[in-house]
């Protein structure tokens, strides 16, 4: 078993019939999976995206989108320590209620999640992504 964290820039998008939007910041994934072998693994994780408005007038102005996932990983080591990785799987979202003036209260969805990266063995338990 080990546990993680992902940091990076991620764009979080929004549309409708008549207008989208899209704002690119910072986000963060914090997880927890089981190695099957060296290049193989699941996983299962809590990931933040950042903050959304719509232009339609309708604004979450506290509202960070945080999504649990379900991913296998794919892993080709270049040391025993350093590798590149491919993630893939479904996400689904968690509103919190009365932080968004957008109608979107607890609306639940799922959507599919995926991301390529290099991967650093901290120590035999722990893992940067």
């Amino acid at each position: 078993y080990y546990a993680g964290a992902m940091l990076g820039p991620t764009t979080s998008a929004t549309s409708s019939s008549s207008s989208s939007t899209s704002k690119t910041s910072a986000g963060a994934r914090f997880f927890v999976g089981y190695e099957a072998n060296q290049n193989f693994s699941y996983e299962g994780g809590l990931s933040f995206y950042p903050q959304s408005t719509s232009s339609e007038g309708c604004t979450a102005q506290n509202q960070r989108k945080i999504y649990f996932d379900l991913v296998l990983k794919g892993t080709l080591m270049f040391s025993e320590t350093i590798g590149i990785y491919s993630k893939l799987g479904p996400a689904t979202n968690i509103y919190l209620p009365g932080l968004n003036s957008c109608g979107e209260g607890t609306a639940t969805k799922t959507y599919p999640t995926m991301s390529v990266g290099t991967s650093l063995g901290l120590t035999g338990n722990a893992v940067l992504d």
